[in-house]
């Protein structure tokens, strides 16, 4: 499986000096433009763009063009269009025309999973979240919306470091920095636990009245996750270094 390290500009050398290769988080389509984070730009490895904002994108081939032209000049080997909530037709426009191009330059093309479905290309490899509350992550890899298109996928990876209150019915948790998971932990788990459902360390401890579960990833989750991805048939995964600096070097 290959790992990409999705880097911003700030962190993209200490990124490079893993040895993986960086998905470089420097680009946003915003009025009609592709703008390049300061910064940003550095050569090789791929091209991030966030099309997050619904006044973002206005005309997709010219913003397809755009794209194209700065992978050219900064020699990056594909592209990954970034998008949260709910994709319109302008950004499903874009995906398409994003994903003949790719493979018309012999060139990579990854997209968050609602995109890549709603776009329905077999040129576009469907990014999917692993970081659940509940469930299975075997099971969302397989089910996964995504597997239908063209049948490829990638895992995307951030860490996790979220404290649940009990029950948490819509799975939603408190973000925890590095500094409040090492403090929680130190007062509450004196050997952790790891959820093979989950590919994720956790333990559990009550605060007067109401009980908590901690949810977080170490090298040992991530690679657990990784494994189960290459054993399911994805052949690339996403991981976002800011949050797996301590370890990234370690993950191959």
């Amino acid at each position: 499986m290959e790992i990409f390290l999705a880097s911003p500009p700030e962190w993209a050398s200490a990124a490079a000096r893993t040895g993986f290769e960086i998905a470089r988080m420097d680009y946003k389509l915003q009025d009609g433009s592709l703008w390049r984070a300061s910064g940003g730009g550095g050569r090789g490895g791929l091209m991030v763009c966030d099309i997050a904002s619904r006044a973002a994108l206005r005309d997709p081939r010219a913003a397809a063009r755009a794209i194209f032209a700065e992978c050219v000049a900064r020699d990056y080997g594909g592209v990954v269009l970034d998008l949260e909530g709910e994709p319109d037709g302008t950004r499903i426009e874009l995906a398409r025309l994003t994903g003949a191009e790719a493979r018309n330059r012999g060139m990579r093309f990854f997209a968050s999973e609602r995109l890549a479905l709603a776009a329905g290309a077999a040129d576009c490899a469907a990014l999917v979240p692993t970081a659940l509350s509940g469930g299975s992550l075997e099971t969302r890899l397989r089910e996964a919306p995504g597997a239908a298109v063209g049948g490829r996928r990638a895992l995307e990876i951030d860490i996790v470091r979220e404290d649940f209150t009990l029950p948490a019915p819509r799975g939603e948790g408190r973000t925890l920095s590095a500094g409040d998971l090492a403090s929680l932990a130190g007062r509450h788990c004196r050997t952790p636990c790891f959820s093979r459902e989950l590919c994720c360390n956790y333990f559990t401890y009550r605060s007067r009245t109401a009980r908590h579960i901690v949810l977080y990833d170490d090298l040992t989750s991530v690679r657990a996750k990784l494994s189960l991805g290459a054993r399911l048939g994805l052949d690339a995964a996403f991981v976002f270094f800011p949050h797996a600096s301590d370890f990234a070097a370690n993950l191959r």
